[in-house]
């Protein structure tokens, strides 16, 4: 799932594998989102995605034996922007850009 993760983001992500080798249920919150890895894990996800870590995101995953995958802020937001520009073209018959402009954050 990671090298999946990593194709569709176009980078190599930060991982934690402290949980389940086969994912049962994943967590997604695009940008800047440890800070629901908590929450998550409450509501029976052993994998969260996000773009962004913070300081106490590995200790979290670990004592709660989880996987925490991280592969940039502007990265994970952008994969649904792409997504949507197909969806909008076809609703309202209009062109459609994405502008990449990379961010190492």
């Amino acid at each position: 799932m990671v090298e999946e993760i990593a194709k569709a983001a176009g980078t190599q992500p930060l991982v934690y594998e402290y949980g389940r080798q086969t994912v049962r249920r994943l967590g997604v919150v695009t940008g800047g989102g440890p800070g629901y890895l908590l929450e998550a894990i409450v509501a029976g996800c052993d994998t969260f995605l996000t773009g962004e870590a913070d300081e106490p995101t590995e200790a979290y995953a670990r004592e709660e034996g989880v996987n925490f995958i991280s592969i940039g802020h502007y990265n994970s937001e952008k994969i649904g922007i792409q997504a949507l520009g197909p969806l909008l073209e076809r609703q309202f018959e209009v062109e459609t850009l994405f502008c990449d402009v990379p961010n190492a954050i």
